[in-house]
C-alpha cells in the first residue's frame, strides 16, 4: 500500500513539473513569458491647418501628425512536456510598435458644415464668424509579444485655434475711383 501511494505521488509530481503555471501560456506543453514588455507610445506633434484667420464663407482643410515610439521587447519560452531532458528557453528580442485602432476631430466653437468625422484629416467651412477649435483625437494599442493580442495603450489629443471673420470684399465693396473735375 505505502509503495503504490509512493509511487502515485512520484507520478503526481513529475506531472505537475511538466506543466507551467504563472506563465503566458500557449498550451499545456508551451509557454511565454514577458521579460521586457512593449513601453512605446503615440503622441500627435503637429497640426497643419490651412489657414488660422479666415473670411466667412471659406474653408479649411487641417490635418494631424503623429510620432510613434517602438520599443524592444524581450520573451522567455520553452517547449515542454515529457522530454528528457527539457529544452533550455529561447530568449527572444523584438521591436514592437505601438498603432492607432481609431482616430476622429471635432470642430467646437463656432458652427461649420461638417462639425465632426474620423481619419487624421479634417475639412469643413465655418458658417458664423467668431473663433473656433479642431481637435484630433486618438486612441492607440501596443502588442502583447506572447499572445499577440492588443494591450495597454491611451488616448491622445491635440487642438489648434482658427478665427473667422464677418467681413468678405468683393468686386462690389471696393472703393470708388474720385472723377476728375477736368475735361
Amino acid at each position: 500500500m505505502r509503495k503504490t501511494l509512493a509511487l502515485v505521488l512520484l507520478a503526481a509530481a513529475i506531472w505537475l513539473l511538466g506543466k507551467t503555471s504563472g506563465y503566458c501560456s500557449y498550451s499545456d506543453d508551451h509557454y511565454c513569458n514577458v521579460l521586457e514588455a512593449p513601453s512605446g507610445s503615440i503622441a500627435f506633434t503637429n497640426i497643419t491647418i490651412s489657414a488660422t484667420n479666415i473670411c466667412l464663407g471659406s474653408g479649411i482643410c487641417a490635418s494631424a501628425q503623429a510620432s510613434v515610439t517602438c520599443s524592444e521587447t524581450i520573451t522567455e519560452s520553452d517547449s515542454r512536456g515529457w522530454h528528457d531532458p527539457w529544452p533550455p528557453p529561447t530568449y527572444s528580442t523584438n521591436t514592437s510598435c505601438p498603432y492607432f485602432i481609431t482616430n476622429w476631430w471635432t470642430v467646437t466653437g463656432v458652427p461649420v458644415d461638417n462639425p465632426s468625422g474620423s481619419g487624421t484629416t479634417a475639412c469643413f467651412t465655418p458658417t458664423n464668424r467668431g473663433t473656433g477649435t479642431i481637435t484630433f483625437y486618438g486612441t492607440w494599442k501596443d502588442t502583447d509579444p506572447c499572445t499577440g493580442q492588443p494591450i495597454g495603450g491611451g488616448t491622445i489629443s491635440k487642438s489648434q485655434s482658427f478665427t473667422v471673420n464677418q467681413f468678405k470684399m468683393t468686386f462690389d465693396d471696393a472703393p470708388t475711383r474720385p472723377t476728375s473735375m477736368w475735361p
